[in-house]
């Protein structure tokens, strides 16, 4: 990352992948979130845990032709996780 990174950049592929980072720390640490929405799972039924881990090269596979700040972001990652969120019935 340069040292001209924005303080909140979001990056979104198509309405259904998105990537939130902004810094925090003093800008020592980025946070960020990544994550696909599933518009077709709307309004159904989810059976499984709300969270837990999540597959890294599945995870990494979302986002492998993104720019080049979406690549070091996640070559630094610590790992994915994932969650499962209900929308409003």
């Amino acid at each position: 990352m340069s040292d001209s990174f924005p303080v909140v950049e979001l990056f979104v592929d198509n309405v259904i992948k998105h990537i939130i980072a902004y810094p925090i720390s003093h800008g020592k640490m980025f946070n960020f979130v990544a994550f696909k929405s599933q518009h077709d799972l709307e309004h159904t039924k989810f059976n499984g845990p709300w969270n837990g881990p999540a597959d890294s090269a599945e995870f990494l596979g979302l986002f492998k032709h993104w720019e080049p700040e979406v690549q070091a972001l996640l070559d630094v990652s610590l790992g994915a996780k994932c969650l499962a969120h209900e929308a409003d019935q």
